[in-house]
């Protein structure tokens, strides 16, 4: 099955484009559902929580989710996003889950949707 091209958002810092930091993502400029990932940075990074659904509201909520801020210690939590038909939301989260085995979250026998990953491709801006 060809991937599904997606879009991973980042966002801007000294005029470059890098990863958000969960902490400080603008969600009020965030009017997008679909699927997401965070992470920690740091010496050995890991995935920690991969989900779906209203971006801001989710990022809103981790930011404040002892699950989420208790690898904080680890590095920097940084999240990533993109855009996905809500018909194939879990079938991507799906995908990513088996990609990266997250610290946390729900496994659900679901199909997955391969995407392209965040960490494959240079952001590119969707025409």
């Amino acid at each position: 099955m060809t991937p599904l091209e997606v879009y991973w958002a980042r966002c801007i810092a000294r005029s470059k484009r890098v990863w958000c930091l969960l902490k400080e993502v603008d969600t009020e400029s965030v009017n997008t559902s679909g699927v997401y990932v965070i992470w920690h940075g740091g010496h050995v990074p890991r995935v920690i929580y991969i989900g779906q659904g209203d971006i801001a509201g989710r990022i809103n909520h981790h930011r404040s989710s002892s699950r989420i801020l208790q690898y904080e210690s680890k590095g920097l939590l940084m999240v990533t996003w993109a855009t996905i038909p809500e018909s194939q939301r879990k079938g991507v989260e799906k995908f990513l889950v088996d990609a990266y085995e997250p610290l946390r979250g729900d496994d659900e026998a679901i199909q997955p949707i391969p995407v392209n990953l965040p960490w494959e491709t240079p952001p590119v801006a969707p025409q």
